[in-house]
């Protein structure tokens, strides 16, 4: 089994390109470090619930901040063609963000739902 060689490096992401080439196929992995956003998510969120939740009006609130890997993929998920261009369904996005099993990507309680805000 090859070895995967690293190809492409973000500085700015940390986000790392792999591939290898196994019985003909070529094989490409992405990896990049989220630790420190599921971090601030935490904290955001445990600040959410220390002050009773959000009193104010939502408007404008961060509601998730999102690793730009798992965006992708959720996005891909969502209908979007990197090759095609064009829009996903947001509403099935949203979905994602409502899921219990993604509530460390959450900065606060609540439901996303059918949102018409971009997110």
């Amino acid at each position: 089994m090859a070895d995967w060689l690293l190809f492409d490096v973000d500085p700015l992401t940390r986000r790392k390109k792999y591939m290898k080439l196994e019985d003909g196929l070529l094989h490409i992995r992405e990896t990049m470090p989220v630790d420190e956003v599921l971090e601030a998510n935490k904290r955001d969120a445990n600040d959410w619930q220390g002050n009773g939740g959000w009193k104010a009006a939502r408007r404008g609130a961060v509601v998730a901040r999102v690793p730009l890997i798992l965006d992708n993929a959720w996005k891909t998920a969502s209908g979007y063609d990197p090759a095609k261009g064009g829009g996903y369904d947001r509403d099935k996005y949203n979905t994602f963000l409502d899921d219990i099993d993604y509530r460390h990507i959450r900065t606060g309680g609540g439901r996303i739902g059918k949102r018409k805000a971009f997110i």
